[in-house]
């Protein structure tokens, strides 16, 4: 999906018929350089590997690589 899909599923709603104890995920901080970030998390539907930086006091996803967690089905 690219950047207009993924808003307009989240603006419909997607994800939101997710039972709710299937509604957790984990987060793990991979490493962390001064204003650097890389985080994975993991979901019920999807894994994704986020790179973030602190931009002017604000952190901000940068880049965004996910694919479907094909562990949990």
């Amino acid at each position: 999906m690219n950047k207009e899909q993924i808003l307009e599923k989240t603006q419909e709603g997607g994800g939101s018929d997710t039972p709710k104890n299937l509604q957790s995920f984990g987060i793990t901080i991979l490493n962390r350089y001064e204003e650097f970030t890389a985080v994975k998390v993991v979901a019920n539907e999807y894994i994704d590997y986020l790179h973030i930086a602190n931009q002017e006091g604000k952190w901000l996803i940068v880049n965004s690589l996910w694919t479907d967690n094909r562990e949990r089905r």
